[in-house]
């Protein structure tokens, strides 16, 4: 019986702290964000996440503020021949009705320039989202060593280096 309590007590705490990981705003969903650890030189950091608009109208993620960086741009990564681009989105990111936009390697993603700290594995970094109606969403961004199967995109890799 005491096996089984501690299981359960075990279970409930790994839960929360999944559960800790959403934030919502209006419609708006925002799934586990985290940072890959990077390079102590990083000049910047992706940011991943999913965003997901549970209402019936469209919504854009028009940028982010952080006090740990200089600026947050949002940023597109697209295949060009053999090769990838990346286009900062100036305009923002579209959020469709219904639709879970994934922040992932190899696409969407934030980008905090020029760090002001460098970051440590468990580390949590705070971000600001701002959306065209849903409004203003902070969350608490966690720094990760190692990455599953399913943050780590469909290449693989763990993020994408930037440094500019």
């Amino acid at each position: 019986m005491q096996r089984f309590a501690a299981f359960c007590i075990c279970f409930l705490l790994q839960m929360s702290a999944v559960e800790a990981h959403d934030y919502s705003v209006g419609t708006m969903s925002i799934g586990h964000p985290w940072i890959p650890l990077e390079r102590p030189s990083a000049a910047s950091v992706s940011v991943y996440m999913t965003v997901e608009n549970l209402g019936s109208e469209p919504d854009r993620l028009m940028g982010a503020t952080s006090p740990v960086a200089q600026r947050i741009e949002l940023h597109s990564i697209h295949p060009q021949g053999t090769a990838t681009e990346m286009n900062s989105l100036e305009d923002g990111i579209d959020i469709p009705p219904g639709a879970t936009v994934p922040f992932q390697p190899g696409g969407y993603h934030l980008m905090l320039v020029a760090p002001l700290k460098t970051f440590e594995e468990k580390d949590t970094v705070p971000i600001n989202l701002n959306f065209q109606n849903a409004g203003d969403l902070d969350v608490a961004v966690e720094v990760v060593g190692t990455v599953s199967a399913s943050e780590s995109g469909e290449n693989g890799e763990a993020s994408e280096r930037h440094d500019d």
